[in-house]
């Protein structure tokens, strides 16, 4: 199974990041202190008192104008509450590429930030105790410098300036990192930051961190599916990896599973005859190809183009045309982030470029469809509702670093181990760690057993045992071959010695 994402050089953005490295490191130091905004860093903010990483601000381009630098700060969708939409005017539409708290466009020069459009405000970064400046012309803010103190900040020394403007809003910046605090001067949300990626305090996982999977990991999942030409088939899947290795930017796992698929509708009772389920085993390569533009690597409320990411047909292609990148956290202090939407509550068509304005749309002959993927996790969960069918996946339960989150369906019963059955011989525990036994009826004696992989290597023989040990062999499925006087019975085992 490959999983591979269409990519987007960043070779312009390379280029003008280590023109403004250059810059940044000349010698004099102190023009390197107080700085509001790193253009190789991206930052994340938690709003109001929430440690999720819920906006991330980084520098979408750089311009170089005489001795000022234009920093192009990335935006988002967000609904317009004045957007009205006469064919469903019970649906809010958006803005896109809209900007966040610290406007859509940066000019740093010697003294100070300019942060512009929609709004306009000035940081003097340099500043000393006390000073004094105009914060905002315009509705008429001004800013003091009212301490400068040594403090901890996400548990590295640092000096931190306070800013306080004449609203009563507080500005607070951390001399080695920036910005790191934004009460809300345009807005009802007091930002702070969290974290810098791949420096400090909490990363936005990305794609090595969502498909990050080790051997001796479980994962089950609990799907179905549904169409005209068929009833809603329920299936149950187990997948257990085997080893991984990465080559550059693609990550491979051994994996081998199980597959259960039933009738929806089908009582338990009739799970262990085989006319009315089928049943699976398999080995085969996960693939994950890395690309930046995945959507495990984007940010909350980034703009998505449907096409690139979501399987819809070609019929919905031209109205379904975007979506947005949902980041959230869960109770295991996971992060998600998710595309699409099975509600139909996140899907957009273009509706005004000056304006940029997005058309909510829910039509119920067009797919909708979403994916959620969680660090260490990846894909969880997948929802497909389209007019003549539906489909969806979601992971039940897990096994990582010996933790185990959920419960899992018992490998006997996906494969139909029934240890009442085949003349009452019973195999036990199945799966088996590392010691098998067998009771048989007093009338029985065995002459031989062996343990045969499911590629036909013979990995015991000659057992005349009830009891025996296993020897150190690789997880998974296997044949249990007992020869008694008069008949051969095959029972089949799961090894889970981890």
């Amino acid at each position: 199974m490959i999983q591979h994402f269409n990519k987007t050089p960043q070779i312009i953005r390379s280029i003008l990041f280590s023109i403004a490295t250059l810059i940044f490191l000349q010698p004099d130091c102190n023009a390197q202190e107080w700085q509001v905004i790193n253009p190789e860093y991206t930052y994340n903010y938690g709003t109001n008192n929430s440690d999720v990483p819920s906006t991330s601000v980084l520098v979408d381009s750089i311009q170089k104008d005489g001795n000022e630098w234009n920093y192009f700060l990335n935006r988002i969708v967000t609904d317009c509450d004045t957007c009205t939409n006469a064919d469903f005017p019970y649906l809010k539409n958006a803005y896109y590429d809209y900007p966040q708290f610290l406007q859509s466009i940066v000019i740093k020069d010697d003294s100070t930030f300019q942060f512009r459009s929609p709004d306009y405000f000035l940081i003097k970064h340099l500043a000393g105790l006390n000073d004094q400046w105009i914060f905002d012309s315009i509705n008429a803010i001004t800013a003091i410098i009212k301490d400068i103190r040594k403090a901890s900040f996400l548990d590295q020394e640092d000096s931190i300036k306070t800013i306080v403007l004449s609203t009563n809003d507080t500005i607070l910046l951390s001399k080695n990192y920036g910005l790191i605090r934004f009460d809300p001067v345009y807005e009802t949300n007091t930002y702070h930051l969290v974290g810098i990626d791949d420096m400090i305090g909490k990363s936005l996982p990305d794609f090595f961190s969502f498909f990050n999977f080790s051997g001796g990991d479980v994962f089950e999942y609990h799907g179905e599916y549904w169409s005209v030409e068929s009833t809603t088939k329920s299936y149950i899947e187990k997948i257990y990896i085997d080893s991984k290795e990465q080559f550059g930017d693609t990550i491979l796992y051994q994996i081998h599973g199980l597959k259960f698929t039933h009738d929806k509708e089908l009582p338990r009772e009739f799970w262990d005859d085989d006319s009315f389920v089928r049943r699976e085993t398999f080995t085969r390569t996960w693939s994950f190809i890395y690309n930046s533009d995945h959507p495990t690597n984007g940010y909350n409320n980034q703009l998505i183009h449907v096409e690139d990411y979501l399987e819809n047909d070609p019929l919905c292609n031209d109205i379904y045309q975007y979506t947005k990148l949902v980041v959230s956290k869960d109770t295991n202090e996971l992060i998600s982030k998710t595309v699409g939407s099975f509600e139909s509550i996140d899907f957009y068509s273009m509706k005004d470029t000056i304006n940029k304005i997005l058309q909510r749309i829910d039509l119920i002959f067009c797919d909708e469809m979403e994916y959620v993927f969680k660090e260490g996790l990846g894909n969880v969960a997948f929802t497909n509702r389209g007019f003549e069918w539906d489909s969806e996946r979601k992971l039940v339960a897990y096994r990582k670093d010996n933790v185990t989150i959920g419960t899992f369906t018992d490998d006997a019963l996906l494969l139909g181990i029934n240890i009442y059955r085949n003349n009452n011989i019973l195999v036990y525990p199945n799966p088996v760690n590392n010691l098998i036994n067998i009771s048989l009826p007093d009338d029985k004696i065995i002459e031989d057993v062996s343990l045969i992989g499911l590629d036909g290597e013979i990995y015991l023989s000659g057992i005349k045992s009830t009891s025996f040990t296993i020897p150190d062999m690789r997880d998974g499925l296997y044949i249990l071959k007992i020869r008694l006087k008069n008949s051969t019975i095959s029972k089949k085992i799961v090894i889970n010695a981890r």
